[in-house]
Formats: structure tokens, C-alpha cells, sequence
């Protein structure tokens, strides 16, 4: 099976979408971002996504089945976390804010701000506020985000192939643990009991079954984002590129 893995979602992001709009190139190529004028509320920004409304497959053990799992995240639009991806030879970070249809991401104090109730995306720097790009609209891919993480690398049919093996603490969250022996890559998830929130997944070496990569979830908190975290500030001086 096809495995994607991000080298970090906010450098691909920022690049594609300054350059794709500075250019005029809307091919929509590349891992983490395509970009579109029309682009819509994607299921990327909150629970209401295919991964939680999966059927269940005809695989089952005696414990819980991850696609029932993940359908207690159905409805969550307002929350906040903080992005790790690691692998042996990299590491990437960003943090996130998401209420309704507004985001602002923010790596290392380079920040976009998106409304896609009004089609609008900005760039802006978190030292100085004061001056912003209006860009195109970027379309997020599903890969890196906490809810429909599980479907996008391992496909739908595949949820409830993967069973339940234990209970662990996951960031101070008490969290299911879900893997399978037989779909390569292994993929390890592990997702918050309450919530049905993907906080952290695994991939394992094929050839010594030890942790290639990681990606994380953490600090993660629902119904803290206010209007003003994801709102650019009023008096900000916007440039337009065509």
C-alpha cells in the first residue's frame, strides 16, 4: 500500500501558497496543499469527515472498532493543537487554530489566516501584524490533521482491520490503540477515548519493526478558540497579489 508521509505540512503549505499565487500556476501538485479561488469548508477542519462515518468491515475482535471510535469527533469545529512530525531524519511543527470556517496556522511566527466562508487567505508575520499578502485560497490535504488522518493513509475499507491492542495516556489524554499485523505499512494509531480524536500515529520499520516516524497531535483543546485568534486585525495593511 501506497504510504504518504508529510515533511511537514506548514513549509509545503506557506510555499505553495505564496508561490502558486504570485504565479498563476493552479496545477494543485504536490503533497499538502492545492490551491483554488472557490475552495470550500473542507472536512479537513473538523470532524464532520469520511473518516468518522465508515462502515464497519467484516474484520472485528472483542474490543472497540476504530471507525465507531472515531465517529464520537463528528461535530468538533472549534479547537486548537499543536503539529509534530518526526522522522529519523527530520522534524516539523506548527499550531493550529480552527473555529467554523476560520484557521490561522502558525510555523515558527509565519501565520495565514483563512476564511473560507469568504474565499479569503492571508500571510502575515507574527512580529509584525501590521502587514499582510492576500493570497489563493489553499486547499488542505487530509494527511496531517487529526480527524481524518487514519482514512488518508490507510483507506476507508481498511478502519476496522486495525484492532484494538490497549489503553495508554497520550498527552495527558487516556487513549484507544489501534494497529494490524497485516497491512504494510504498520501503522500504529492512537486515539482519545472520549473524543474519538487522532492524537498520535506510528509508522514502523518493516525491517525491525522499531518507530520511522511520528506525527502528533499535542496539547490539544476544544471550544478555547475565540473569533479574535483567527481573524486578521482590522487595521492590518493588505497587499494583493495577481
Amino acid at each position: 500500500m501506497k504510504c504518504v508521509f508529510k515533511v511537514g505540512l506548514s513549509a509545503v503549505l506557506f510555499t505553495a501558497f505564496l508561490f502558486t499565487s504570485a504565479c498563476g500556476n493552479d496545477s494543485g501538485k504536490g503533497p499538502s496543499v492545492s490551491p483554488s479561488s472557490s475552495a470550500k469548508p473542507s472536512s479537513v477542519m473538523s470532524g464532520d469527515s469520511k473518516a468518522v462515518t465508515a462502515p464497519p468491515s467484516a474484520v472485528q475482535n472483542n474490543g472497540p472498532r476504530l471507525s465507531e471510535v472515531l465517529s464520537k469527533s463528528k461535530g468538533i469545529k472549534n479547537y486548537y493543537y499543536e503539529y509534530y512530525f518526526r522522522t529519523r531524519e527530520n522534524f516539523n511543527t506548527y499550531k493550529m487554530w480552527i473555529k467554523d470556517t476560520k484557521m490561522k496556522l502558525d510555523s515558527d511566527g509565519m501565520i495565514i489566516f483563512i476564511d473560507y466562508a469568504k474565499n479569503e487567505a492571508y500571510t502575515t508575520w507574527s512580529n509584525d501584524m501590521s502587514k499582510a499578502t492576500k493570497a489563493g485560497l489553499p486547499n488542505l490535504n487530509n494527511e496531517s490533521n487529526p480527524f481524518s488522518m487514519v482514512t488518508a493513509v490507510i483507506g476507508e475499507p481498511n478502519l476496522d482491520k486495525y484492532k484494538f491492542i490497549r489503553k495508554e495516556d497520550v498527552d495527558g489524554k487516556k487513549c484507544l490503540v489501534f494497529s494490524s499485523d497485516t497491512i504494510s505499512p504498520k501503522w500504529t494509531f492512537y486515539v482519545w477515548e472520549d473524543k474519538g480524536i487522532i492524537l498520535k500515529g506510528t509508522v514502523h520499520s518493516s525491517s525491525d519493526d522499531s518507530v520511522s516516524t511520528t506525527i502528533e497531535f499535542k496539547k490539544f483543546e476544544i471550544g478555547k478558540v475565540t473569533d479574535d485568534m483567527v481573524t486578521l486585525p482590522k487595521n492590518t495593511q493588505i497587499t494583493t497579489l495577481n
